[in-house]
């Protein structure tokens, strides 16, 4: 069984949209949010 998860990162374009999913459908909890400043364009 996993307890715990230390550290993810998930790119995407909804940011809202991908929160529901994984803080509503998987039960998740985001201990931090970060922004994609303009800067780090690919």
């Amino acid at each position: 069984m996993i307890r715990h998860i230390a550290f993810t990162v998930c790119p995407v374009t909804d940011m809202n949209r991908a929160r529901a999913f994984h803080e509503g459908d998987l039960g998740l909890k985001s201990s931090l949010d970060f922004e994609r400043k303009e800067s780090f364009r690919s």
